[in-house]
């Protein structure tokens, strides 16, 4: 893994601190992102199936007709893991799957349509929640003023190794006024959307300790990419629930000079793609499609990888 290592060395200079012209170069030299944007796929509404979490017999306390959990997968590998852990909620609760809506406005959107009750928890397939958090995500809503729309709860990440802001319990009454648009971060516009008319969200403080659970169940070098990236447009584009990425990617560098491996290699290049490439707005909207074909420079990074490090990938 060695190479890899020296190489990002000779990017930071003599110093040891990388300025941006060498980033650049080092930067151009492994990703080469492709000069024409792929058009975007026809967005497809995808397949849903409806279940409840546990049997009446169970003898949960029922919440079944005010608050559902809407999941959307692509068939992730951590997905039934966190389905597992929906399951096992400490109340009863109706269940919907949402699979292969893309682009991912779309999946939202198919969450808020086929909500029937009054609030509704999105789980992304790489959650594990704890076995209360769906009651505790309730009765904070609850606590809320009515104009809240959305109240955000804390999870672990087992990557970043820290609280972030993860996962969310819509009121229905007032987001489903909002259709989720079809631009890069449709959650974050949908939320400014709903702020600036006087439907704010509250999110869980980052310096609070308890969380519902925890974020990140598989990791691989896509993944971790693809995070990234995706966390670092955020950033770019103003994002104020991720001040914590800046902290993140010092680590990242630092770890992957000590250790020259996939797992530190390319969240990093994730980070600066998404510093050095092209403007986050201008790309579209995730659709797990064409994730890999889409991402800037994945398959060079790859390649670039692969021979540096005689290193055969499983990403």
């Amino acid at each position: 893994m060695q190479p890899v290592a020296d190489a990002l060395r000779r990017a930071s200079g003599a110093g040891g601190v990388p300025d941006s012209a060498s980033l650049h170069a080092y930067y151009q030299e492994a990703v080469k992102p492709p000069e024409t944007a792929l058009q975007p796929p026809t967005p497809s509404a995808g397949a849903m199936e409806s279940l409840f979490n546990r049997p009446p017999e169970d003898g949960l306390p029922d919440l079944s007709n005010r608050v559902s959990v809407h999941m959307a997968t692509i068939g992730g590998a951590g997905f039934e893991q966190a389905l597992d852990a929906v399951r096992n909620q400490d109340v009863r609760l109706r269940v919907t799957v949402i699979r292969n809506a893309a682009p991912i406005s779309a999946a939202y959107q198919a969450m808020l349509d086929s909500c029937e009750t009054d609030y509704y928890i999105q789980v992304d397939e790489d959650v594990e929640l704890d076995p209360d958090a769906a009651r505790r995500l309730f009765n904070a809503v609850e606590a809320e003023p009515p104009n809240v729309a959305i109240h955000g709860k804390n999870l672990f990440d087992t990557h970043a190794m820290r609280p972030i802001r993860a996962v969310k319990i819509h009121r229905r009454t007032i987001t489903k006024r909002y259709p989720y648009r079809d631009v890069r971060g449709c959650d974050r516009d949908q939320r400014e959307r709903m702020a600036s008319d006087g439907f704010p969200t509250h999110f869980q403080s980052l310096d609070e300790t308890n969380v519902a659970g925890r974020h990140g169940i598989v990791w691989t070098p896509w993944i971790l990419y693809e995070r990234y990236l995706t966390l670092w447009e955020k950033r770019r584009a103003g994002s104020p629930t991720i001040d914590w990425i800046n902290e993140a990617a010092d680590r990242l560098f630092d770890h992957h000079l000590q250790e020259g491996t996939a797992e530190t290699f390319f969240p990093l290049m994730g980070v600066l793609t998404a510093a050095l490439g092209e403007e986050p707005t201008s790309r579209p909207e995730k659709d797990f499609r064409r994730y890999r074909e889409g991402a800037p420079g994945w398959r060079n990074l790859c390649r670039f990888f692969e021979e540096t490090t005689a290193t055969k990938l499983r990403a």
